[in-house]
């Protein structure tokens, strides 16, 4: 802004008054005057007097004259144009260019070609109307319309509507331009430094307006024989009362409040999630109602997960049955058959043997065929091989079952059992319950009815807040916080109702001070992972701390997320310390830094 303004004061405003002057005296007018001058005070500018212009006699001289200004503003602001698209975007130079582009053609747009200011427009127009002292007479007519005056002229039906028009434009344009300023000021300090912040805009708005005020102030009675120049000693007296009251005044002690814009917060806040996969079928709350911990909110669809219960529990009494026989052992039926089966192989063993023997002596005298013996050798060992595997089962009859089985048993049943209290559990879960006593804040909660939920951050069913005690989430400059303690009371205007501000005390004091208007937060999510990085905007170095308070809300007056400002009392302070503790804090830091 202030290279706008640099710029806009040595390479429009300087270099077109020459112009004109240049002009005036090419086509037979008179320079009076041409000098170095303060703009607003402030900006030293070139100023030329070429108020003979509009004598000049011929007229398409005279306009050309008038139009030179606008005509050499119009050149810059090409320029600049030209030279802000060839530069490198970002670098110095394209600021300059784009500084030298703007304050060429916003002044053009809002002053130099404007008709309803005093400059080159408006003296074109005059000269085309033929009508003098034009922005004058219309605002005196239009003072004197409005206030059921006497016109100060006579005019026609049609000049006094073309008079009031223009008086209307002019008036209007006048005061919307200097709220625009006044805005700029207030929206860019105000934040930063409060009430020292919204004092600044308020100095300027006089500063801006002081030659009317000064005007009026003038004609006051009092004020008039204050600094009269014939008043001798009194005055003097008068005038150095005046100038020790003011300054006494300043070393009154008054209560000094910080604060900063706020946002209200629940005291508790719970999100209702769901566990299972699973529909919903029932909501049984609605918006705004009011819910006690641990009452019924909704139902889910329970068929799926009763039948897997159910499968799951006589999956476990089919194992604990085989466990309770396996404990049990074999039955003295089965023990009995077993028996008999040794026996039976007994009885052949017996008879095969001897039978076996006979045939090898008489294999060995030649009486019997040599397949007559294998086949009595055969029988006796598949009698004996009957024998031993009968005896294997009557000691595993009586043995009864291993260790090893029983334990596979056990742990198949242990598992059995986790899944089946698993699945009972998501059968309980299909009825959600609030986790705490508040109020339903999502909004058309009757339309999660049908809706497919996962157990995830994303599926969330409701939300249900506790709001008998908010939290004021509060920004405080960090340039104040040092006066702001845990217990120290809060007062807080809501927008909602900035009439009836209600009470608070301060919680605690963030540790760490946040960045605000010169930085913001921008995330990059990859398919892998989510870097935060940190974006530093050109702007004012403006950091808070945030301030929680408690504010209790019986009655439910205050909502969540409403917004306003709260003001915490830090102590007594003089007044002028008050009032410049901005300068003096910039001072202390900004030109400490500077000194070597």
């Amino acid at each position: 802004m202030l290279l706008t303004l640099f710029v806009s004061c040595f390479l429009v405003q300087s270099p077109r008054a020459l112009v004109h002057g240049i002009m005036c005296k090419r086509y037979g007018g008179q320079v009076s005057g041409i000098g170095l001058g303060l703009l607003y005070y402030v900006m030293p500018a070139l100023y030329c007097d070429w108020g003979e212009i509009i004598w000049i006699a011929d007229k398409t001289r005279r306009r050309w004259a008038i139009f030179s200004g606008i005509y050499y503003q119009l050149l810059i602001w090409a320029c600049g144009m030209i030279g802000w698209g060839l530069t490198t975007p970002g670098s110095e130079a394209n600021a300059i260019w784009l500084s030298v582009s703007f304050g060429a053609g916003m002044g053009l747009l809002l002053f130099g070609a404007n008709p309803l200011v005093q400059m080159d427009g408006y003296l074109l127009l005059v000269s085309f109307v033929e009508v003098p002292r034009l922005r004058e007479r219309s605002l005196a007519i239009l003072g004197s319309w409005c206030t059921r005056r006497p016109l100060p002229e006579i005019l026609t039906r049609r000049e006094r509507r073309w008079f009031l028009l223009y008086g209307s434009l002019t008036f209007i344009y006048a005061f919307a331009h200097l709220g625009v300023v006044l805005g700029m000021f207030w929206n860019q300090l105000t934040p930063l430094y409060e009430g020292a912040g919204a004092m600044v805009t308020i100095f300027a708005a006089f500063y801006l307006a002081h030659k009317p005020i000064a005007s009026g102030l003038a004609r006051l009675p009092p004020l008039r024989r204050l600094f009269a120049r014939n008043t001798g000693w009194r005055g003097w007296v008068a005038r150095l009362t005046l100038a020790g009251a003011l300054v006494a005044a300043g070393f009154i002690r008054v209560d000094y409040e910080t604060g900063g814009e706020f946002r209200l917060l629940p005291s508790h806040r719970a999100e209702v999630r769901s566990d299972i996969e699973s529909m919903v079928e029932q909501v049984l709350v609605r918006e705004g109602q009011w819910v006690e911990a641990g009452q019924p909110i909704a139902t889910l669809s329970v068929r799926s997960h009763q039948r897997d219960l159910e499968t799951a529990r006589g999956e476990l009494e089919k194992a604990q049955a085989e466990l309770r026989l396996a404990k049990q052992g074999a039955r003295p039926e089965e023990i009995g058959r077993v028996l008999a089966a040794v026996k039976k192989a007994e009885t052949s063993a017996a008879w095969s043997q001897p039978r076996a023997e006979r045939y090898t002596r008489m294999y060995q005298d030649g009486l019997i065929s040599q397949n007559d013996y294998e086949i009595a050798l055969r029988q006796r060992d598949m009698d004996a091989a009957r024998l031993r595997g009968s005896l294997a089962d009557l000691n595993l009859a009586e043995s009864g079952p291993r260790r090893e089985q029983i334990q596979a048993l056990e742990a198949r049943i242990r598992g059995l059992k986790a899944l089946a209290d698993n699945y009972a559990t998501d059968v309980e879960r299909t009825t959600l319950v609030s986790p705490i006593a508040g109020r339903v804040v999502t909004p058309r909660v009757e339309g999660i009815r049908g809706t497919y939920l996962t157990p995830g951050l994303r599926d969330r069913v409701m939300e249900i807040e506790d709001a008998r005690t908010l939290h004021a989430d509060i920004e405080v400059n960090e340039e104040e916080i040092a006066g702001v303690r845990p217990g120290a009371p809060v007062r807080l205007a809501a927008w909602t109702d900035p009439g009836a501000p209600f009470d608070g005390r301060v919680l605690s004091i963030a540790p760490v001070a946040a960045p605000t208007a010169s930085a913001a937060t921008v995330a990059t999510v990859t398919e892998d992972s989510a870097d935060v990085a940190t974006l530093r905007i050109p702007g004012l170095p403006y950091r808070f701390v945030r301030v929680l308070s408690e504010v209790p809300n019986p009655d439910g007056r205050l909502k969540t997320e409403m917004t306003g400002y709260a003001k915490i009392p830090t102590g007594k302070r003089p007044l002028w310390d008050v009032l410049y503790r901005p300068i003096a804090r910039w001072l202390r830091v900004k030109v400490w830094y500077l000194i070597p």
